[in-house]
């Protein structure tokens, strides 16, 4: 059972800055993902003392880690385990989204692995998690989510941080995004975009990814649409700007 929805915040500034075909993109897949949203099931919590039993131990593990609790504004009011942000109900946390561009503006995309407790096995955009509760990524809300994107980026994909750190990240919108993976788990996001134009080689790893792939803008519309070699595929609604 998949249960998805979408608010568009206040984009950023650079929203309107980008290229007319680039922001035309970001508005038409943004408009894809409200076509998606629907009224939630109402779901009580459910009791969460075996709510990891039978999970792949590494990820389990990474559910103790304490996501930023925001209001509906991104105004930080607390910090929370990430298996309470993600279990029954789930609380509103900040996290972010990366799209990997390069230089022939080819997407990377990420299938996620078997072994992830929240939409496994799922295709998604290049990297996306959450800032932590931790120095350097719970200030400045842009400056937190590109230090948390530096160090996904290098967990997930082998990209070092001595190289992210230098590149040019772009935050080019924030939107709210609920969905329920099924009756345990569920997202509930305010969600920072950030784009990026790098040539670099990748190692993903394979308790976080089971497949990448670089994608044109042709292929990625066919993505978003469902259509083609995608017909079918499992993929999480979400804002992607198709070419760079």
């Amino acid at each position: 059972m998949r249960s998805c929805e979408a608010l568009l915040l206040a984009p950023k500034s650079s929203v309107n800055d980008l290229p007319n075909d680039q922001n035309a993109r970001w508005t038409q897949h943004f408009d894809y993902m409200q076509e998606f949203s629907r009224q939630f099931d109402s779901m009580a919590n459910a009791d969460l003392p075996d709510k990891l039993e039978g999970h792949n131990q590494a990820q389990a593990e990474m559910m103790d880690e304490q996501c930023i609790l925001v209001g509906s504004d991104d105004q930080v009011i607390g910090s929370m385990s990430k298996v309470e942000c993600h279990f029954g109900q789930g609380n509103r946390h900040r996290a972010f989204s990366v799209l990997l561009f390069d230089s022939n503006g080819r997407m990377l995309v990420q299938r996620r692995s078997t072994e992830k407790i929240t939409f496994p096995g799922v295709w998604a955009n290049s990297c996306c998690s959450h800032p932590l509760d931790i120095p350097g990524e719970n200030t400045d809300p842009i400056q937190g989510v590109v230090k948390a994107a530096c160090r996904k980026l290098e967990q997930e994909l082998g990209i070092a941080s001595s190289v992210t750190s230098k590149w040019q990240f772009d935050h080019i919108g924030t939107f709210e995004y609920r969905c329920r993976w099924n009756d345990s788990w569920v997202e509930h996001e305010i969600d920072h975009v950030l784009m990026v134009r790098a040539d670099v080689d990748i190692v993903p790893n394979p308790n976080e990814i089971s497949e990448t792939r670089w994608l044109s803008a042709e292929q990625i519309n066919e993505m978003i649409a469902g259509s083609g070699e995608w017909e079918g595929q499992n993929h999480r609604p979400m804002v992607q700007d198709d070419m760079g």
